[in-house]
């Protein structure tokens, strides 16, 4: 088959899943979420940015509230989203061509740029330094029957390439090279300065790595995930599993896993120091769901919601 048309198979079933047009299984919720009577600009002040399930669009909401409080939405079509409030990247796909985009703090486009594959992941760092896209893509020599990723670092303020993780220097938990040609990385969480963690694959396992820019090298930090997402005070990283999320502690390596193994295709983002969020599918939707990471059940966060990012005002440290 031809790679460009795996990629079209491929991207309809993908596109199906983030467009909300898959089928899952119904949970109880609350009735969909009321708009806004008049939507506004974004505001200073503390507030999630997510991707509207019903409309498909971007949308916020102040960060306490009902889970069936009001949407304030906009125009803007996104797949995956990630927004620190001066910035947001949108990645989604247009006919069959994949385009990120990047928006100011009023969400007016600033850059735009087009390549080949389906939207998995996008970041920004909290400090709005660097930025990185996360896409699947066919045709790797080594992967002929399946498909690969392609995680690039980015430049805030053009949109011109950083790197190419498979570019940077990976090194395992015994500080040999990695050099398996069939490693794949995705799913970047900024730390601040050039410090960054991410996924890899290869030889049939999953890692977290955590990677410094300025020496051009990962190293692997914990075993069997991927997906992750680090705490705004830079001590955790939580990180999806097999059979659900789990947590390590920076400093002493030790993981433990946390209360929540439902499937769901996206990386957690930290309401605070201590709790995360995500967003769960549900038929031909999605809803957002907070989880404490110290103790506690999972709850209702968002009604119709997906891809969120946690916004903070001006003052405050971005969530990753």
């Amino acid at each position: 088959m031809a790679n460009r048309t795996r990629i079209v198979l491929f991207a309809a079933v993908v596109l199906a899943v983030v467009g909300g047009t898959g089928t899952y299984l119904a949970v109880n919720r609350p009735a969909p979420a009321p708009v806004a009577d008049k939507p506004t600009a974004l505001a200073d002040g503390p507030h999630l940015l997510f991707r509207d399930t019903t409309t498909k669009t971007l949308a916020r909401v102040a960060l306490d509230g009902a889970p069936d409080r009001k949407h304030e939405r906009t125009d803007v079509l996104c797949d995956r989203v990630h927004s620190i409030g001066t910035q947001t990247l949108c990645a989604h796909v247009v006919g069959l061509r994949l385009t990120n985009e990047m928006y100011d703090d009023k969400l007016v486009p600033v850059w735009a740029t087009d390549g080949e594959g389906v939207p998995s992941r996008t970041r920004i760092a909290p400090d709005g330094r660097m930025a990185a896209t996360t896409v699947f893509v066919a045709g790797d020599s080594y992967n002929q029957t399946d498909f690969s990723t392609r995680t690039t670092l980015v430049d805030p303020a053009s949109g011109d390439s950083i790197a190419d993780l498979e570019q940077l220097t990976t090194y395992d938990r015994a500080s040999a090279e990695v050099t398996a040609a069939d490693r794949n990385y995705w799913g970047v969480t900024f730390a601040g300065g050039d410090v960054f963690y991410a996924a890899v694959k290869y030889a049939g396992e999953m890692h977290i790595v955590r990677g410094d820019l300025a020496t051009r090298t990962m190293r692997i930090i914990a075993d069997g995930g991927g997906c992750p997402s680090v705490s705004p005070d830079g001590t955790r990283v939580v990180f999806k599993t097999p059979a659900g999320l789990s947590i390590v502690d920076v400093a002493s390596g030790v993981v433990r896993a946390l209360p929540e193994t439902r499937e769901f295709d996206e990386q957690v983002v930290w309401l605070d120091d201590s709790t995360v969020l995500y967003s769960v599918p549900r038929e031909k939707a999605a809803d957002v769901w907070r989880l404490p990471v110290d103790g506690g059940a999972a709850a209702l966060y968002l009604s119709d919601a997906s891809s969120p990012s946690v916004v903070r005002s001006s003052t405050e440290r971005q969530s990753p």
